[in-house]
């Protein structure tokens, strides 16, 4: 095996460039074609996605001429989330797939309270889409006829808690493991934010940050390719194949997590 991996690499060395473009054209074809064979899958995921601003916190409460009411019942903390809910794969989800007795819902971890809650966006009408707040549970229940790909709904709820990881959705779906939960950021962001509130500057970090990993694997599968004199020095041909290999699969991997990055967003057309 290593004597033809060898061979190959002797006949590319002929015209570097040349054959780095080609090679680099059929790595692409390659994840292309995996990317697309994934993509292409029929399958129900349902997603989601939860952010989270608050409004009046804690500190309120020592203020003695600051009084924050709803429905005439004091609360010292207050915030909005909007809840964006779609269907990330290619296979509608049919209201039958919901059984009645675990719907799909809208929670809030024990100590805190769900105060208000509406459908703000709907990507299509036809979905029929309904949320009803079941404020003796402390919940939020969601209805639908049907949800295609990407077809899906913003929902905004006004809680008295702090922050997203007290809010999740939960419910059961026919042939389908768990809702996935994506998060809005990622380490990088994550620190900017401490620095910067602006919605525009913190897309354009999370657009860099994930087009950063989809270079560095096109970088590694370049280097793969360089001349054995920059590559390895050394005369030791098998360490150097190895070494190849190495660069070509780690280009791989991290082309396609980079591109999946990207891709993980919320779906064009919603409201962030």
């Amino acid at each position: 095996m290593d004597e033809i991996i060898n061979n190959i690499f002797d006949f590319l060395k002929g015209n570097i460039w040349f054959n780095i473009t080609t090679l680099f054209i059929a790595i692409l074809g390659v994840i292309c074609a995996i990317v697309f064979f994934i993509k292409g899958k029929k399958s129900k995921k349902p997603t989601y996605m939860v952010a989270t601003n608050n409004l009046v916190r804690d500190s309120f409460k020592d203020i003695d001429s600051v009084q924050i009411t709803y429905k005439r019942e004091n609360i010292t903390n207050l915030s909005v989330s909007k809840v964006t809910f779609w269907n990330a794969g290619k296979d509608t989800i049919q209201k039958f797939d919901v059984p009645k007795r675990f719907p799909i819902k809208i929670t809030i971890k024990e100590g805190y309270r769900i105060l208000d809650a509406k459908i703000i966006y709907q990507k299509n009408i036809a979905n029929s889409i309904k949320a009803h707040l079941n404020s003796e549970n402390n919940e939020v229940i969601i209805s639908f006829d049907y949800l295609d790909f990407e077809d899906g709904f913003v929902l905004q709820i006004f809680h008295t808690a702090d922050s997203s990881d007290e809010i999740s959705v939960n419910g059961t779906i026919k042939t389908v493991r768990k809702l996935e939960r994506r998060s809005n950021t990622d380490i990088v962001t994550g620190f900017m934010r401490k620095f910067t509130h602006s919605r525009n500057v913190i897309n354009i970090l999370k657009f860099v940050n994930s087009w950063n990993i989809v270079v560095l694997g096109v970088l590694l599968m370049i280097t793969a390719l360089l001349p054995e004199s920059i590559l390895m020095p050394s005369q030791n041909k098998t360490s150097l194949t190895s070494l190849r290999i190495v660069f070509i699969i780690l280009g791989i991997l991290y082309t396609y997590l980079g591109y999946s990055r990207v891709k993980r967003g919320i779906p064009k057309g919603y409201p962030k």
